[in-house]
This record gives structure tokens, sequence and C-alpha cells, in this order.
């Protein structure tokens, strides 16, 4: 019986311990015909809401990250695509959903996705 309960409770620290991670979304800007901005203060009304999701690759359990996110592509396209000239309120969420868990554990570490996803207003 104590053996038993010694597996479990190892099995469990493994997992809680295998579950961590810590990961940095390192982003370059590069200039963009379109003012981005980021604030709460809405100066003008806006014209469209956008959202926009990317996968973004890393190697090695997150360690590599050779591709740059671009985001400032991101938003200047949708702001030239809804004939805006500005974006406000842009917000970021760097996650690893379920499915981007499932490859990585599937290719043990090797490659981890994670999922950006950007959404603001376009402003005239």
């Amino acid at each position: 019986m104590k053996v038993s309960q010694l597996h479990i409770i190892f099995s469990v620290t493994a997992i809680v311990f295998l579950a961590q991670g810590c990961y940095t979304l390192n982003q370059v800007g590069t200039p963009v015909d379109e003012a981005i901005e980021i604030t709460n203060i809405q100066q003008a009304a806006a014209v469209q809401h956008f959202t926009r999701t990317k996968t973004l690759n890393h190697f090695v359990y997150g360690l590599v990250s050779p591709d740059d996110a671009g985001i400032e592509k991101v938003v200047s396209d949708a702001v030239k695509q809804h004939g805006g000239t500005r974006a406000v309120n842009v917000k970021m969420k760097y996650r690893q959903t379920f499915i981007n868990g499932l490859v990585g554990g599937l290719t043990l570490g090797i490659y981890t996705p994670f999922t950006l996803t950007i959404e603001g207003d376009i402003v005239k």
C-alpha cells in the first residue's frame, strides 16, 4: 500500500514539473505607414474591430524562436483592409492552446507552436 501511494505522489510531482514552462515573445518593431496606438482613450469613433490569429513556431521546448511575430505588419494590413488611418486599443494574447500543447507533446518538445491573437479597433 505504501509503495502505491509513493508512486502516485511521484507521478503527480513529475507531471507538475513537466507541465510548467517559461516562454517569452520577443518583438522587434519595423516601421509601418499607419500609426499604431495602444491606449484606452477613444479619441475618434471606431470604424471596425479586427481580430487576427497566427501561429508562431518555436523549437526545443520554446527556447528557440526562429520567426518574428510581425505584429506591426498584421495591424498595418488590418488598417489598410478596413480603410482606416490608425489602430487603437490593440491587445495581444500569446498562449499555447490545447492543440499546440498536443503537437508539442507528440514531438516531445522539439516543435512547440504558440498562438498569437491580435485585436483592436480601426479609426479614421
